[in-house]
């Protein structure tokens, strides 16, 4: 089979990452190349470990040890419910080049200035500080200060954004994690919260679905928390399988 090409944009989502995965193993399998990548959040955070050669399934691995999960720390006083140690050795794994423009892959990925209200593209700089700024929910997890910006999570203003893949001649790939589909929500306080914050974000998403070439998703991600470790297996295997329905016919 000849090599194609994509570029790849990987949204926001949490622990439901593990589906950007088996998406991920699946481009590998059909030898489908990735050229280029636009992540926020996990979907950066995945990304440029993916860029830096670390395999899919090497990733969940990590995703899934002990040592990873204790990179976590909750905060009974201070910002944020919980602390991200950005110097645990594990990360130094999932990442293994230590700046952005020198990953074999281009790519770029958001966050948002908590300063000026900005959502920011950067394609360059320190690649784990970055990477946690970008998956910093706030208030779950503290905003990362870097240069002379505070940073937080891009999915803040967009879950799935494409910043320069539309220029990049490729066709685009989108993965998104946020299945617009939901009808399953529960009427309940924290519900309708997440659920306000999406809408919040909906008509930037809807708008880069719309660009996308081919887009992976499925109505089944909503059953899954973000915030839960405990079915990335399941996930992996979810996002795996729908890949490989939906690209069968491009990858001939």
């Amino acid at each position: 089979m000849s090599t194609k090409s994509i570029s790849l944009a990987l949204s926001g989502g949490g622990a439901r990452g593990a589906y950007h995965l088996g998406v991920l193993h699946c481009l590998d399998e059909m030898n489908i190349k990735v050229d280029a990548i636009c992540g926020t959040s996990i979907g950066a955070l995945i990304g440029v470990s993916y860029a830096t050669g670390v395999k899919p399934k090497e990733q969940i691995e990590i995703f899934k040890s002990k040592e990873f999960k204790s990179i976590f720390s909750f905060r009974l006083f201070g910002s944020s419910f919980f602390k991200i140690n950005q110097n645990a050795k594990i990360l130094n794994k999932l990442v293994l080049k230590t700046r952005l423009e020198d990953l074999s892959i281009p790519i770029s990925i958001t966050a948002v200035d908590l300063n000026s209200g900005e959502n920011l593209y950067f394609k360059s700089g320190d690649a784990i500080a970055l990477c946690m700024a970008s998956c910093a929910l706030v208030p779950v997890f503290e905003p990362v200060k870097y240069q002379n910006m505070l940073l937080a999570d891009g999915g803040i203003v967009n879950h799935m954004p494409l910043g320069n893949l539309e220029n990049s001649g490729l066709p685009i790939l989108g993965v998104n994690l946020h299945p617009i589909f939901d009808t399953t929500i529960k009427s309940t306080l924290w519900q309708n919260i997440k659920r306000t914050l999406y809408i919040m974000t909906f008509s930037q998403n809807r708008q880069s679905q719309e660009k996308c070439d081919i887009l992976i998703t499925s109505p089944k991600l909503s059953r899954y928390s973000i915030f839960s470790f405990k079915y990335l297996d399941e996930l992996f295997d979810l996002g795996y399988n729908d890949a490989k329905n939906i690209l069968a016919t491009y990858a001939q």
